[in-house]
């Protein structure tokens, strides 16, 4: 193998993989990047930790094509220091990778491409054009309310199925729940059984569609396929079945209150910093017309007080910072709806213009 391209290019196209790369395996090669070089004047990167694999394809210069296996990190280390320019990659002689540029040179180990993972080949696959923007904002939204407990697989990650009043994406941790509805103008055609998204390979894809009008996006048996112009992301989908989560939704709640969602954010991010470190708890006091945040720790104290579009009988409640911060920061509207019960039920946070998308959160007991 022997190329030459522009160093930033290849910085670029190799952050966008590495997410994938395992930093130690027992398998070497699982820490490596795939760089291969093709007579058409094009190089790609591979990445993987065999359930996830991430592709990008550059231009470069190629003057003699080929595939080699390079510990990633180290890569990626050494182009940090090699932002300007162009560099030339050639094999120096077996097992090595030369990386020259016009102050210097550095050698890096190199493994055979064969002993690479290969990339699981569908045929006949049909892929779909689907609203990159939209998308992205739908996964973000959900996936913040994931779990990350690996015992319980077919929670880590965004569930997709098709329900009564259309497609939906769901998250849960069994502290809160995400669920966003896209509505009528998003189209997803990849069948209404219900598949889930590994957080992972949803952290990948929101890469590669951030900024993409439109992604290509197909499935077949186990795996989710979505590409760009030039990036692929394939993933092996979660297995075992989502927990029916509908008798989560509170359904009898009748206390609403209307508030500024930025002023509200900004209050929970100032009174935070003095909640207790073991329980991340700040108060909600909702009165007529006004909600009061509090926080308290050995720390020191804090407290907010905000306007709020509400006249029901006075409310205190408890929640976890971090749940409310998640959920704010998903809601996409000036103002933000508190659906609640008593001090004990779970609360419901939605846009106050639409029931698009919406946030159950457990409340915690005042103490």
């Amino acid at each position: 193998m022997d190329l030459s391209i522009e160093a930033r290019l290849l910085s670029q196209a190799l952050h966008k993989v590495i997410g994938v790369v395992q930093h130690k395996s027992s398998q070497p090669i699982l820490t490596c990047v795939l760089v291969s070089a093709s007579r058409d004047g094009l190089v790609s990167l591979e990445a993987t930790n065999t359930n996830i694999t991430v592709s990008v394809t550059v231009a470069a210069k190629v003057d003699g094509e080929g595939s080699v296996a390079i510990p990633a990190r180290k890569f990626a280390e050494y182009l940090g220091t090699r932002q300007e320019g162009s560099l030339q990659l050639t094999q120096s002689g077996e097992g090595r990778l030369a990386v020259i540029s016009n102050t210097g040179r550095g050698e890096l180990p190199a493994l055979p491409a064969l002993d690479f993972p290969a990339t699981p080949k569908f045929e006949g696959m049909e892929f779909f054009e689907i609203a990159g923007s939209q998308l992205h904002q739908i996964l973000g939204q959900t996936i913040r309310c994931a779990s990350t407990d690996e015992s319980r697989a077919s929670l880590v990650g965004v569930y997709v199925h098709e329900a009564s009043d259309g497609l939906r994406f769901v998250a849960t941790d069994g502290h809160r729940l995400a669920v966003s509805r896209p509505g009528d103008g998003f189209e997803w055609p990849l069948g209404g059984e219900g598949i889930t998204l590994p957080t992972r390979g949803v952290e990948e894809l929101r890469k590669l569609i951030d900024g993409a009008d439109k992604v290509q996006m197909a499935k077949a048996e186990n795996h989710l396929v979505a590409r760009t112009v030039n990036q692929q992301v394939c993933m092996r989908l979660a297995d075992g079945g989502f927990p029916d989560y509908e008798g989560v939704i509170p359904k009898a709640n009748d206390r609403h209150a209307a508030v500024d969602r930025s002023a509200l954010l900004s209050a929970v991010k100032s009174v935070s910093v003095f909640a207790q470190t073991k329980t991340s708890q700040v108060e909600m006091a909702f009165a007529s017309g006004a909600l009061t945040l509090a926080a308290q720790s050995d720390s020191g104290t804090a407290r907010e007080e905000i306007e709020a579009n509400y006249d029901d009988v006075e409310l205190r409640i408890g929640f976890n910072f971090r749940y409310l911060k998640d959920a704010l920061e998903s809601i996409h509207d000036e103002k933000a709806m508190f659906v609640m019960g008593d001090h004990l039920a779970p609360a419901l946070i939605r846009p106050e213009s639409s029931e698009e998308f919406i946030c159950v959160i457990m409340p915690m007991r005042i103490s």
